[in-house]
């Protein structure tokens, strides 16, 4: 009788380990980790198989948080902390309140969390895609703005500092709305880690990517205000502004600038999409969210600034840097000794890489003899270090004779 009370006295439970080898334990029985959870009282992820966690992780994490209300609070921390969790535009109501039910160690958790609170589109440009919308919009009436601001008010009051990032989608462009929306990213600036928004499912609204600029740099601590005081930039020294233009634009993503003479320097992209295996970023020439689809935002969403109006740090679509060049004939100087010096530049015909030379336009002048007379004068000329000519291919219609001409008059 003693040996059994004994015995019970000192029985061990799962919760008497330590907390790093109850998550051990979890993750090993396969608990969903390392993904992203769209947030839906169904499973909906139907277009992205290889981006889903499996049927048999999915029953375990659901079995797990059934056990008891100390595990059940562990487990969805760990959820938190370790996915990306995502408020679906069809079940908006839903994934809020299951934001809203979290408890503040579980919002502290939060590293990774997107929300599509209203889509006037869908959230992909691609045609496979048009279905998402299917049924026709949720209108954003008060009820799910107020519904929205008491969420993110109770998660960002509970965020560990800059250790939460917060991609929104909401297509309402410029209104009250739009204001009363993004009221709580304001309330609670330098909270955020990351913060991307999308206002207007269109692209080229400046006034709209203006203000998700400005909301989403007070929410990470920053003051909009500095990009609007003057500085004397030639009081620097050389090297400093050359370095300094080198995050600007005039040095593309992959550090390859195309020219032709009907449409100037421009950057390659990608037209197909990848196939999702060993992708190449060098595929994508920039902006990895267009073509790729081994890429999570996939699944969750992307805010292209290209394609959409709103603000991205994330997006590196490249855009000419024009303002530079015309800006001051100083600046335009240094300029172009970046843009030269950083980048490998190529020159192709202005009728496409597979152009052909036929009889009829053989007088026509190259883009290779434009591009030296229009832009190598002889102060630019030095800063040049790596450039590559592509000349349009021979038809066969042409003769050896013919042939000979031409190639003494390019190329002699």
């Amino acid at each position: 009788m003693n040996i059994s009370q004994n015995t019970k006295r000192h029985a061990r439970s799962f919760l008497d380990l330590p907390s790093e080898i109850r998550q051990r334990i979890y993750k090993i029985a396969g608990l969903v980790v390392g993904t992203s959870l769209r947030l839906a009282p169904r499973r909906i992820d139907s277009y992205f198989p290889h981006l889903q966690p499996s049927s048999k992780a999915l029953r375990f994490t659901y079995s797990i948080l059934q056990t008891c209300k100390t595990i059940n609070a562990e487990v969805i921390t760990i959820i938190c902390s370790q996915n990306a969790l995502v408020v679906v535009h069809g079940h908006v109501h839903y994934g809020l309140e299951f934001l809203r039910r979290l408890n503040p160690q579980q919002c502290s958790a939060l590293t990774n969390l997107f929300i599509q609170l209203h889509l006037e589109a869908p959230i992909f440009d691609n045609d496979i895609y048009e279905s998402q919308l299917s049924s026709p919009p949720i209108s954003l009436n008060p009820a799910l703005v107020t519904s929205w601001q008491a969420t993110a008010k109770h998660i960002l009051s509970h965020t560990e500092p800059r250790t939460l990032n917060l991609r929104l989608f909401c297509d309402t462009v410029v209104s009250d709305t739009t204001f009363a929306v993004l009221q709580p990213l304001r309330d609670f600036p330098g909270v955020l880690k990351d913060c991307e928004l999308q206002l207007h499912h269109q692209r080229d609204n400046t006034h709209v990517r203006a203000i998700a600029w400005e909301t989403s740099t007070r929410a990470k601590g920053f003051d909009p205000s500095l990009r609007a005081r003057p500085f004397r930039f030639f009081d620097l020294p050389a090297e400093i502004r050359w370095r300094i233009l080198e995050y600007s634009d005039l040095v593309t993503p992959h550090k390859e600038v195309y020219w032709s003479a009907n449409r100037g320097f421009r950057i390659a992209t990608a037209i197909i999409r990848c196939e999702g295996e060993e992708c190449d970023a060098h595929l994508h020439r920039g902006c990895r969210f267009l073509s790729c689809a081994e890429s999570s935002s996939a699944m969750t969403g992307y805010i292209c600034c290209r394609r959409r109006s709103g603000y991205s740090s994330r997006c590196q679509c490249w855009v000419a840097p024009r303002g530079l060049f015309l800006a001051s004939r100083s600046l335009c100087r240094e300029a172009l000794y970046v843009l030269y010096t950083c980048n490998r530049i190529v020159v192709i015909p202005s009728e496409g890489l597979r152009s052909c030379l036929r009889p009829d336009n053989i007088a026509t002048r190259l883009d290779a003899s434009r591009f030296i007379t229009r832009h190598m004068w002889p102060d630019v000329l030095h800063n040049l270090r790596t450039v590559e000519f592509v000349f349009p291919a021979i038809g066969p219609a042409f003769n050896p004779v013919s042939v000979n001409a031409y190639c003494e008059h390019h190329c002699g």
